[in-house]
């Protein structure tokens, strides 16, 4: 596994992804067509879908972390457990924010919440586990110190600008 890679955030505006003071990272997406079942509400599968890319902004936008390098230096972190509530359904057209926050941080995992809200208030709230995983011998590893201080910055709200 390599070391983590920088990533500017200057076109995290373009993608409608901030963070909004200690442990609260936003992004802002619209609901596809693809995204939706006949009813043109979000068929929920497309939530764990939605939920990735939005991981991906996170370590981008939220942690100044390349994330497409560290996926070709063999480090991923794949999500092992997935807890979530669907309060109210999202429409085809409806802009939405998602909200990630840290709750823990283990030796090789990374314990958050992401919420979708949209106008109407909170429309799904899941509690997503990740772990740092090595594909090259395909193995969880204890994530990288970078990384770790990357992720504890934003906890506090102290994280230095990527």
């Amino acid at each position: 596994m390599q070391a983590i890679t920088s990533f500017t955030g200057a076109v995290a505006l373009a993608a409608g992804a901030r963070v909004e003071g200690p442990n609260r990272f936003v992004v802002t997406r619209q609901i596809r067509f693809g995204h939706c079942d006949p009813a043109a509400i979000v068929f929920y599968p497309q939530y764990v879908v939605l939920f990735h890319e939005v991981q991906e902004d996170f370590f981008q936008y939220g942690l100044g972390v390349d994330y497409h390098a560290m996926i070709a230096a063999n480090c991923g972190a794949p999500i092992v457990r997935l807890d979530a509530v669907f309060h109210r359904p999202s429409h085809m057209g409806d802009i939405v924010d998602f909200v990630v926050s840290i709750e823990a941080l283990g030796k090789s995992s990374i314990a958050t919440v992401f919420e979708c809200i949209g106008a109407d208030g909170l429309r799904v709230k899941a509690s997503l586990k990740f772990v740092m995983v090595d594909h090259s011998v395909r193995r969880t590893v204890a994530i990288p110190p970078e990384l770790r201080g990357r992720l504890e910055h934003f906890q506090r709200g102290d994280a230095p600008s990527p």
